[in-house]
């Protein structure tokens, strides 16, 4: 039985880099947007892939909480990727894609990962 570690990731001003390598598996993460109550309503898509250049593996976008006009304080979103979640070969690599409707607005306060195998980066 493998070690299963949670990693939280403050992704500010950090876009486009490893957050754990090696051979990894991702079972879930949880998301904290942030500013909430922000008048963007079009957050770019949270990316992993395989490596820098590898594959893109999970994508998605999540809705800023502008209507709930929370103060963004325990306001999250959580995923679960159930079964044997999702295997990275060589990396665990994090970046911002393209928004839905245009290029988007940077989402993202934190991102905790829920994952075996791997080192830190």
């Amino acid at each position: 039985m493998n070690d299963t570690y949670v990693k939280i990731f403050s992704t500010q001003s950090t876009t486009g880099r490893t957050i754990i390598n090696g051979r990894t598996k991702v079972y879930g993460i949880v998301y904290y947007p942030k500013d909430a109550g922000s008048d963007v309503d079009d957050p770019e898509t949270i990316v992993l892939k395989d490596g820098s250049g590898g594959s893109t593996l999970y994508e998605v976008a999540f809705p800023f909480p502008k209507l709930q006009k929370t103060s963004g304080n325990g306001f999250f979103y959580q995923v679960e990727f159930g079964g044997d979640g999702i295997l990275f070969d060589t990396e665990v690599y994090f970046d911002l894609g393209t928004g839905p409707v245009s290029a988007g607005t940077d989402p993202v306060k934190s991102l905790l990962i829920f994952y075996s195998g791997g080192t830190e980066a």
